[in-house]
C-alpha cells in the first residue's frame, strides 16, 4: 500500500470516528483513535485532547502548539517528532519512543510514563511537575 493510500485511509477512519462521536452529541476528541503509519504528518496547533494513539508510527510529525491534554499514547513511535509548546497535561504514555523528539517548552505535568524512550530528545524547559 502506498504512503498516499495509507494517509487517505487513515484520514477516512479519523473523519468517520469524529463524525460518529459528533452525532452522538459527545466531544469528538474523546473518541478519536489514531493508529497506523503517518510519517511527516502535520498536527500542529490542533486540539487532540483525549485522543488515543495506539500502534502508530508518527515519526517526524509536527505536534507543535497542539492541545493533547489527557491524550493516551500506547506502543507507538514518534521519533524526531516536534512537540514544542504542546500541552500534554495528564497524558498517559506506555511503550512509546520519542527518540530525538523536541519537547521544548512542552507541558507534561501530571502525566504517567511507563517504558518511554526519550533518548536524544530535547526536553529544554519541558514541565514534568507532578509526573
Amino acid at each position: 500500500m502506498t504512503r498516499e493510500i495509507k494517509m487517505r485511509a487513515s484520514a477516512l477512519v479519523l473523519a468517520l470516528a469524529m463524525g460518529a462521536a459528533a452525532q452522538a452529541g459527545d466531544d469528538p476528541y474523546r473518541r478519536l483513535a489514531i493508529g497506523g503509519e503517518c510519517v511527516d504528518c502535520d498536527f500542529a496547533d490542533q486540539n487532540l485532547s483525549h485522543a488515543t494513539f495506539f500502534g502508530a508510527d508518527l515519526s517526524r510529525s509536527d505536534f507543535s502548539d497542539s492541545e493533547l491534554s489527557r491524550a493516551r499514547f500506547f506502543e507507538s513511535r514518534f521519533a524526531n517528532a516536534n512537540f514544542s509548546n504542546a500541552e500534554l497535561m495528564g497524558a498517559q504514555f506506555r511503550g512509546v519512543s520519542f527518540a530525538g523528539a523536541d519537547f521544548s517548552d512542552a507541558d507534561l505535568s501530571d502525566s504517567m510514563f511507563d517504558r518511554v524512550n526519550f533518548s536524544s530528545a530535547s526536553l529544554t524547559n519541558a514541565d514534568f511537575s507532578g509526573s
